[in-house]
């Protein structure tokens, strides 16, 4: 803007120059494109994640989802993190106003990891019960024969009405 300013005031045509979130638009709506993909992506290869990783503990399982969450914390911190960057307080209303795409972008990239995360954890418990559920000598659904089973809980301990 002062560049402007002082074309104007040498007689000259002020240049007219396009604004940088103009041209970051195209890049944060490229990769608004690639978080909804990877979080499809991820959703639908969670059963094959909790698969391969059904015979780690859990204390190895949990953290190789936390990298999942850096878009979450990202979104939940953007407007900090962008009062550190451009030394101004604002809110997430004021954000959406001036710079939407960069918004949408964390937004999505967010929703697209707690997809990630929910579908791995949900694969994870289903994989671990279906081997414990295996591993008693229980049918995978129940009896088959319509008669109602006694599962008891996920460590193996029966519910207490197992028959004497």
């Amino acid at each position: 803007m002062l560049d402007g300013l002082v074309d104007l005031a040498q007689g000259k045509s002020p240049a007219v120059r396009t604004p940088f979130t103009m041209k970051a638009d195209y890049v944060l709506a490229a990769l608004t494109l690639l978080a909804i993909a990877l979080g499809v992506l991820g959703a639908v290869r969670a059963p094959r994640w909790a698969r391969r990783t059904a015979d780690r503990p859990l204390w190895r399982v949990v953290p190789r989802m936390l990298p999942c969450a850096i878009p979450i914390i990202l979104f939940a911190q953007l407007t900090d993190l962008i009062g550190l960057f451009m030394n101004r307080e604002g809110t997430l209303a004021q954000l959406v106003y001036i710079w939407p795409a960069l918004v949408i972008w964390s937004a999505t990239a967010a929703l697209a990891a707690t997809v990630v995360i929910t579908a791995r954890s949900l694969a994870v418990l289903r994989t671990r019960r279906a081997r414990v559920l295996r591993g008693r000598g229980c049918p995978r659904n129940g009896a088959g024969d319509g008669s109602p089973t006694v599962r008891g809980d996920a460590l193996g301990a029966g519910s207490g009405a197992e028959p004497r």
